[in-house]
């Protein structure tokens, strides 16, 4: 008399099947973190890289400088141009090294006295 149920060989393959399944679900886990993190730095890359453009052009700054952040540091350099400055600013991740650039063209500040 046959006996109900499944074989050893079947639950191990179900088992299988189910392992791999679950590996592939974990994977998919992480990566959905890892990227996730990596986007939330960009967006604060892009923020603040927004946030310096529209202080330069407001302030008409030509000339170079930096900005130290709590996850890395803004810098951004006259690229030259007249009567508009060419401003590259650079925005860098000091933990994970990644990298954003931007061009943004800013009024030059006309020093009235050095005119005349």
């Amino acid at each position: 008399m046959k006996g109900e149920g499944f074989t050893l060989a079947e639950v191990v393959a179900a088992l299988l099947v189910l392992e791999v399944g679950l590996l592939g679900a974990a994977a998919l886990v992480v990566t959905a973190r890892q990227t996730q993190a990596a986007a939330m730095v960009t967006e604060r890359s892009v923020t603040l890289v927004a946030e310096v453009a529209d202080s330069l052009a407001e302030a008409g700054f030509g000339g170079a400088g930096e900005r130290a952040t709590g996850w890395g540091v803004v810098r951004w350099v006259d690229e030259g141009g007249e009567p508009l400055a060419t401003i590259r600013i650079l925005s860098e991740d000091s933990a994970r090294g990644r990298r954003l650039e931007a061009w943004t063209a800013v009024p030059r500040i006309v020093d009235p006295e050095a005119e005349g």
